[in-house]
């Protein structure tokens, strides 16, 4: 989850008050996703369509100091084309895969792939109609993108929290205790204890000098502060748990060509070599 998306996340977080009748009279009925596709990014659009997901995609993200659901794999397909969704809060709860909405309203996203994203003031209306299943593109395999290139441009937005080691929601408000309960689970446990999870944006540039704005999490932040550690031979190591932002992205932007696999659908880096 980049910065961006979490700023628009924040500011519909703070919207009090929404006109339903507006949404929902006749100029507002639903676009064809091939029409979303067209709309510039932050705009709201209704939708219909049959909605793909899975539960084992569902991560808890902090923002300003809050856990918020957050599944980014989601896909919405109707017969016009299939265009990623990312899920916020309960409606985790409330959507079925393989169902059949009207959503209203979503937030439409621009990145180097359009997609479209439900707000806390978002409505779900089950529908009986059939749609046709994903797009071939948007298949697991297929939405696996590789790339090479020669370094990174930008690196920005760290952000660091620490999961609970029984059920992995994100705890909050633990600057000062040795000790924390979960809110979901309920364990309690100690934080020295419990993993530090981290994520923060990069944005690189592909030979075709095509710009990509990726995400990348732990486990392959992990992989590129170990390869920084490997060239630096004499000077002292860094680890993501105890180094300033700072020093990470400088970590980061010295690294040299590398390869990147992402998802197109979420722009998640799922991993990184050096070769």
């Amino acid at each position: 989850m980049d910065a961006e998306a979490l700023d628009l996340v924040v500011a519909d977080l703070v919207v009090v008050e929404i006109d339903f009748e507006y949404l929902e009279r006749a100029e507002d009925l639903p676009m064809t996703i091939a029409e979303i596709q067209k709309v510039e990014g932050g705009q709201l659009v209704i939708a219909e369509g049959r909605l793909t997901c899975s539960s084992d995609q569902i991560k808890e993200i902090v923002i300003n100091g809050n856990s918020i659901a957050c599944n980014e794999s989601a896909i919405l397909t109707d017969q016009t084309a299939s265009i990623p969704l990312t899920i916020w809060g309960e409606l985790n709860k409330t959507l079925t895969s393989e169902t059949s909405y009207k959503l209203a309203p979503l937030r439409v996203k621009s990145y180097h792939i359009k997609r479209v994203s439900t707000t806390p003031y978002t409505r779900v209306l089950k529908l009986e109609k059939e749609f046709p299943a994903p797009e071939e593109e948007f298949t697991a395999a297929a939405d696996i993108t590789e790339i090479r290139v020669p370094s990174v441009n930008f690196a920005e937005y760290l952000k660091r929290w620490f999961s609970c080691g029984r059920c992995s929601k994100a705890l909050t408000d633990i600057a000062t205790l040795e000790v924390v309960t979960c809110d979901r689970c309920k364990a309690s446990q100690r934080i020295a204890k419990c993993a530090q999870e981290c994520n923060l944006r990069i944005t690189v540039q592909d030979e075709d000098n095509t710009r990509y704005v990726l995400t990348a999490f732990r486990e392959v932040l992990n992989a590129m502060v170990a390869k920084s550690n490997e060239l630096k031979q004499e000077e002292e190591a860094i680890s993501l748990e105890n180094t300033s932002p700072e020093e990470t992205y400088k970590a980061i932007l010295l690294l040299p060509e590398l390869t990147l696999k992402f998802r197109k659908s979420t722009a998640v880096i799922t991993e990184v070599r050096f070769d």
